[in-house]
């Protein structure tokens, strides 16, 4: 039946085989203007089904956009709760900032230090050869920053990131192979000590 509601179907065959009928006003019409009023009907009936299809796609949008924004929410959620829970804050020898960060994700352990670049770079050099028997293979000088590289045993590459802050403060962070956290705060510890007896703080 073409999709057309049961009525307009009848309405179709009633004008097909006959020859008039009655108006709304009992008065009779041709065969014509029946046929005239049921295509405008059918316009009607495609114009309504055509308002619901679009209407019914916009909903779905609208639900699909929601459920969406739920979901990124969540994800948001985790992702700061993830992100939290891979962080691991650490007890250091350092007076002035005491404790330090272990990132378990990068491997990498950073904290602060009072003090200037030249003497952290200092104290840095001596911790790792002097007191932790490290083979300090060289170093990159920076912006107010300092890169050092050594190695351990099993050839465990070290590197040690200064970098100077305002207020006196220095940045240390330490990557111990892919990452080690005991060996990673012995390393810092030995920087802050020897950076005591070089700022006398």
């Amino acid at each position: 039946m073409g999709g057309f509601p049961r009525g307009a179907f009848l309405f179709s065959r009633f004008c097909r085989t006959r020859k008039a009928l009655p108006d709304s006003g009992g008065r009779r019409i041709g065969r014509d203007a029946c046929a005239r009023k049921f295509a405008a009907f059918g316009r009607v009936s495609r114009a309504g089904r055509g308002c619901a299809f679009f209407g019914c796609i916009i909903g779905i949008i609208i639900r699909y956009c929601a459920i969406m924004r739920k979901i990124s929410l969540m994800a948001i959620s985790v992702a700061a709760l993830f992100a939290g829970a891979c962080t691991t804050n650490v007890v250091v020898d350092s007076r002035a900032f005491p404790m330090a960060s272990y990132d378990e994700i990068s491997g990498s352990f950073t904290g602060k230090l009072a003090g200037n670049i030249n003497s952290a770079f200092k104290s840095a050099n001596i911790a790792l050869e002097r007191d932790l028997k490290y083979f300090r293979v060289g170093q990159i000088p920076g912006d107010n920053s300092w890169l050092i590289y050594a190695r351990a045993e099993l050839d465990i590459k070290i590197v040690v990131s200064l970098k100077q802050l305002p207020n006196d403060e220095v940045e240390v962070s330490i990557d111990y192979g892919d990452g080690n956290l005991m060996k990673s705060q012995q390393i810092f510890n030995a920087i802050a000590k020897n950076m005591r007896m070089f700022e006398g703080r």
